[in-house]
């Protein structure tokens, strides 16, 4: 009899005492912030590069009425700023990396949790658009469940063997009184990168401390030299996807939330990316223009779309740490140039602005420009 109660009582522990402790202690440090604000570490944005999980935080936990959700081009843009330059309360959920599709999906979370937005500020990502339809949405599958109505699946997101031993060691440091070491992030642009790069601002000879600049730019040139140009066009099938996952991705929504303005801003890389686009890649520079008039062919009339690439910093390598990433002051500018209606394309100026971008990037001399680079980096 006895040996029959030990069974019972190891059979209702791990049944029952156990999981209950498991769920409880992952619910108590939840290092995503999924259903509460940290106990700990307040000011934590726990792996602060990956916004695909940490989005949830801001959008459960902040007071807003507008997003900055774009693409790295605006993780650097400041949501104080934006709310005091456009009015509102900006939180910024820029994700680095992200396709529309994956922005899709946040979206429409946010607005069904709240339903008033005012604006969302995000990015028109050239290089994304002749991707669209390679992108592969298993990759999605990873998190998404964070993004559902259903709170109970929540859980899967930390079962795996990056996250629980993270869970399980800070809980037993808590209650041990061992201290913990808190991945702080200012709330205002927890996904900026400019901290750990603005030394490469400046001009070239900071420039080229970055390798993948030169490295990018040298297989360019290599390209060019060996005749390697990828002027192939889509055939008419893949074409035919990429513009129905266009429609459902990027103007959906904005049909779908008439009372929301949302600014697109065209990714504004330097001149050096886009010259390596149009004269290495040049169908898929074409795909870019053809995706860009069609959205504005739209004629939405909650869609404002601006281009930028006319306004001189695009040409000056010193407000670039990369290829295509500019300094956070360039960000500040843009929020300057939307307040004043700076840069707005429409089908009108569209073509004469477009011209203009691809001789610019056509003309720019890589070669010459690879050499400046390898005597820098002497």
């Amino acid at each position: 009899m006895k040996k029959y109660k030990v069974l019972v009582f190891l059979f209702l522990f791990i049944t029952i005492v156990l999981p209950i402790y498991f769920i409880f202690i992952v619910w108590y440090i939840d290092p995503f912030a999924l259903w509460h604000k940290p106990f700990y570490c307040p000011n934590q944005v726990y792996k602060h590069k990956n916004m695909r999980y940490n989005a949830r935080r801001f959008i459960e936990h902040s007071d807003y009425d507008s997003l900055i959700f774009g693409s790295s081009m605006l993780v650097n843009t400041s949501a104080q700023e934006s709310s005091k330059v456009l009015g509102g309360k900006f939180i910024n959920i820029s994700i680095e990396g992200s396709r529309f599709a994956e922005r899709r999906l946040i979206l429409d979370y946010i607005f069904e949790k709240n339903k008033k937005i005012n604006t969302v500020i995000t990015t028109f990502d050239s290089e994304f658009v002749s991707t669209l339809h390679n992108f592969s949405y298993l990759t999605i599958k990873q998190w998404d469940m964070i993004y559902d109505k259903n709170w109970v699946n929540d859980y899967n997101i930390y079962v795996n063997k990056t996250f629980l031993p993270y869970i399980f060691s800070t809980f037993f440091k808590l209650i041990s009184g061992k201290e913990v070491s808190c991945e702080n992030r200012d709330f205002d642009r927890p996904a900026s990168f400019f901290a750990e790069s603005e030394h490469l601002l400046g001009g070239i000879k900071n420039f080229v401390k970055n390798d993948y600049n030169l490295n990018e730019t040298k297989s360019a040139v290599e390209k060019i030299k060996n005749k390697q140009i990828s002027k192939d066009e889509l055939n008419p099938k893949d074409l035919a996807l990429i513009k129905e996952l266009f429609d459902k991705d990027v103007i959906e929504p904005i049909k779908n939330h008439q009372d929301t303005e949302f600014i697109m801003i065209v990714a504004a890389y330097s001149v050096v990316k886009s010259a390596i686009a149009f004269q290495t890649n040049p169908a898929g520079a074409k795909l870019q223009k053809y995706f860009l008039k069609y959205l504005l062919n739209q004629n939405l009339p909650n869609l404002k779309v601006y281009g930028f690439d006319d306004m001189g910093f695009t040409d000056d390598i010193a407000n670039y740490v990369d290829l295509g990433h500019y300094s956070k002051d360039i960000n500040s500018k843009m929020l300057d140039w939307v307040a004043q209606k700076k840069g707005i394309l429409t089908t009108q100026n569209f073509d004469e602005y477009w011209d203009k971008y691809e001789q610019k990037s056509k003309a720019f001399d890589l070669s010459k420009f690879l050499e400046e680079l390898q005597k820098a980096k002497e």
